[in-house]
């Protein structure tokens, strides 16, 4: 039987800015119910793998009914994101920050914004296998399925930037940088003078066209 605690909502929103799409770029604080489901789901993952925890499992570390898990968050996967979300969301929201701050020209942005994000972004085995390519895409799924809303909100206001390369279709380009951002963090561990190369050679360019990129980008 769920407690008066368990049918808290799982997050309590502690601020909403919107991007013009009406899409919320900001975290949400979570509620004490929902801490203890990711905190027992961290357990579990990092004991089981991504692939062999189960909602069971989950439940009995967080001392969580099943049914309540299901109600609350209606399947292993949505649980899964939720976990991906917690360790993933620091890192990202500074890389949000940066490139939203509108300080310095918009290569230096995107740069920085990646470098801080990829770097700053949390080192655990059962992450490191989300991120690889070729290893595991039951992670790669559960990633997109967190992060491609917010960070389609992020590309829609930033295709709209001055010196933007004009004529960039959102939903294509949203695809391939979600596959760049997977490999830019499958390529950790790295030192930052070859990330900021791969940055400038393979990601740059396509947002900034190249009479604009000598102007804007940082030697």
């Amino acid at each position: 039987m769920a407690s008066e605690a368990d049918m808290t909502p799982p997050h309590t929103k502690a601020r909403e800015p919107m991007s013009d799409e009406g899409i919320d770029i900001e975290p949400v604080q979570p509620s004490a119910f929902h801490q203890r489901v990711i905190d027992a789901t961290q357990e579990c993952v990092n004991r089981l793998g991504l692939d062999r925890t189960k909602v069971d499992d989950i439940a009995e570390v967080a001392g969580i009914s099943r049914a309540t898990l299901y109600r609350r968050y209606g399947n292993k996967d949505a649980i899964l994101e939720a976990l991906i979300g917690e360790q993933v969301g620091p890192a990202a929201q500074a890389a949000i920050g940066i490139l939203m701050a509108r300080e310095g020209g918009i290569a230096q942005r995107i740069e920085l914004a990646l470098v801080r994000g990829v770097l700053e972004m949390p080192r655990q085995p059962w992450l490191e296998n989300v991120f690889e390519a070729t290893s595991h895409t039951q992670g790669q799924a559960l990633f997109h399925a967190t992060y491609r809303q917010r960070i389609r909100a992020v590309l829609h206001l930033l295709l709209k930037e001055p010196g933007i390369r004009p004529g960039l279709d959102l939903e294509a380009t949203l695809s391939w940088f979600l596959r760049e951002l997977l490999a830019l963090l499958a390529m950790r561990p790295c030192d930052e003078a070859t990330l900021r190369r791969h940055i400038r050679c393979f990601i740059l360019p396509v947002f900034v066209p190249d009479h604009a990129f000598a102007k804007t980008l940082v030697n």
